[in-house]
């Protein structure tokens, strides 16, 4: 006849041997098919390549329309310092959307329109815009953040509050279709 304390005794080897013989089975790495008890407790996960490279896109809407171009541009923010990953400009008679191919990472974006043409932000001459007042953006690997849109307004201006410097942007229409869209297949084939 069982005892109380053999039925729990039973009930906790039984569990523990499913336990460990789940636990054998659990991969350490995927790549090797390498199983252990250890591995279950490790949980080795293949973490992407910092390098890998995301798809920033969107557009700016401009009222009323720029009379001078506008230079969008991606920064990243360290230790209280803006640093200018990539730029580029849009022509004033349009189209106004933009992409930006960059490792993965966390990332502002930022447009002004140039009247004076020289890649300088004027706050006195120059309308601006900050996605999300300067919010972050974080793109992960592979991945595409789309709708980004910005707007440049004589009614609300929004101001740059950091010292930047741009190279010359790139210029002209590198990865849009003639009706405007981004085009995909330049993104993929490293027009950007």
């Amino acid at each position: 006849m069982f005892r109380v304390t053999d039925l729990a005794t039973a009930t906790v080897s039984i569990a523990l041997v499913s336990i460990t013989g789940c636990a054998l089975s659990v991969p350490c790495d995927l790549h090797d098919k390498q199983y252990g008890f250890l591995c279950a407790f490790e949980a080795q996960r293949e973490l992407p390549e910092r390098h890998e490279r995301g798809l920033l896109t969107g557009s700016v809407q401009v009222e009323p329309p720029p009379a001078a171009p506008i230079v969008v541009f991606v920064y990243q923010t360290r230790e209280g310092q803006a640093e200018v990953v990539d730029s580029h400009i849009l022509q004033p008679h349009g189209p106004y959307s933009f992409a930006f191919t960059v490792p993965a990472g966390v990332y502002r974006l930022a447009a002004f329109e140039d009247e004076a043409r020289d890649f300088r932000y004027d706050p006195s001459h120059d309308r601006a815009a900050l996605y999300h007042d300067g919010g972050p953006i974080v793109l992960m690997p592979r991945q595409t953040v789309d709708r980004i849109d910005l707007r440049l307004r004589n009614d609300r201006p929004q101001r740059i509050d950091f010292d930047f410097t741009l190279t010359e942007p790139r210029r002209g229409r590198c990865c849009q279709s003639p009706d405007g869209r981004i085009d995909s297949a330049q993104v993929r084939g490293g027009a950007l």
